[in-house]
């Protein structure tokens, strides 16, 4: 008998209530409709896989989307069910993204009895002018009652997704955003800067002149402010925009940082399996008609060459504090050490941007600031 192959599992919801103007992920508004044929069609496609690689055990589940909590309570129980019968083994840990807008206590109640171990909520930011910029459905109230509707049902994991370098925002209404996370004690925090991305309505208005943002100057008092909140009050930061309690770190995003193999099921998702990466049709209705055909729905496929994979592996390890072993990426990946990277390595390193304690390698702090371009080098 051959062993499990231990997979990370990500299941993606692609449906919203509304799209932001800031968001570029694969969502749709309006589709409500589609939801029990698309619940159905995710359960086909992950009996397609596991009938292919039936020795893959997945040890982490998250759920992510557009709005996972959008689906109706009868969807979110039957996709649990099925996904327990598929994995009787359990998981290390299951995390479910929810918007605070479509939190209830029944909800709550479900994912528990899924066997979801932990919560990510999507606050964004504690202040209403901001989330009203953003787009975003619920308030600042939805997103205490929700945290603590989420405690008092049983949830001991919750994470909060925050955003800094909002439209006219200042670094005292940043420490206040960061000061109301803290006060709820969550064990997880994620602290992202507003990225402006191609395509979306921010990004139109942004060229236009008519959208006002914080400097790159006023961004970085913001990054450096949320390190000495959080680091105060002990969350460790263990990836560049992640903190945590000791032991609280998502398990399932780690595997995707130290390169493990993943299966992403649902429209647009993307694996990397068996050294190669695919991804599946975006579109919901090709997705759709694939799996009711019973083909999988894969939209392409990529043979990652050794060097390749080395690249990348070193790019995602980097992303974390505690940075990559290149002697182990070299052997894992089947590449000779040659001295490739000795050159990149030392001017980084004189620049103060990496730290080299060989096999070690990792950013400093002000590293982390210019990741993105350290991230283009290595690839």
């Amino acid at each position: 008998m051959y062993p499990c192959l231990s997979i990370g599992l990500y299941i993606h919801i692609p449906f919203c209530a509304s799209k932001c103007p800031y968001c570029d992920f694969h969502s749709f508004p309006g589709r409500e409709y589609l939801m029990a044929a698309y619940v159905e069609a995710l359960t086909s496609e992950l009996d397609l896989r596991l009938r292919r690689s039936p020795d893959a055990q997945a040890d982490t589940l998250f759920w992510g989307g557009g709005t996972p909590t959008l689906l109706p309570d009868s969807s979110i129980h039957s996709l649990g069910l099925f996904l327990q019968d598929c994995f009787p083994a359990g998981w290390k840990e299951f995390t479910v993204e929810a918007n605070p807008g479509t939190v209830t206590p029944r909800k709550l109640e479900i994912l528990l009895e899924i066997g979801v171990t932990r919560l990510s909520l999507g606050v964004q930011s504690f202040l209403d002018r901001s989330l009203n910029s953003l787009g975003r459905i619920h308030t600042r109230a939805d997103s205490l009652n929700a945290f603590r509707a989420a405690r008092a049902s049983g949830f001991t994991r919750i994470s909060l997704d925050l955003i800094y370098g909002l439209p006219d925002q200042s670094l005292s209404l940043w420490e206040d955003d960061l000061r109301e996370a803290v006060s709820l004690q969550p064990e997880h925090i994620s602290a992202y800067c507003l990225t402006l991305e191609p395509g979306t309505p921010f990004y139109g208005r942004w060229k236009r002149g008519e959208l006002r943002l914080p400097d790159e100057e006023a961004s970085v008092a913001m990054y450096e402010k949320t390190l000495e909140t959080l680091e105060r009050v002990r969350y460790r930061q263990y990836e560049i925009s992640n903190f945590a309690l000791a032991g609280e770190e998502c398990k399932h995003n780690l595997r995707y940082w130290r390169g493990g193999p993943y299966w992403g099921i649902g429209a647009g998702a993307h694996s990397y399996f068996g050294g190669a990466r695919s991804w599946n049709k975006k579109k919901l209705e090709s997705y759709l008609s694939d799996l009711r055909e019973g083909r999988l729905p894969v939209g392409g496929r990529e043979w990652l060459p050794k060097e390749k994979r080395l690249g990348e592996a070193i790019m995602l390890g980097l992303r974390t504090l505690s940075g990559v072993d290149l002697q182990d990426l070299f052997r894992s990946n089947e590449v000779t050490p040659d001295g490739r990277y000795d050159t990149l390595i030392e001017r980084f390193r004189a620049q103060g941007l990496l730290l080299y304690d060989p096999p070690n390698l990792r950013l400093t702090q002000k590293g982390f600031l210019v990741s993105d371009t350290i991230f283009c080098e290595f690839l």
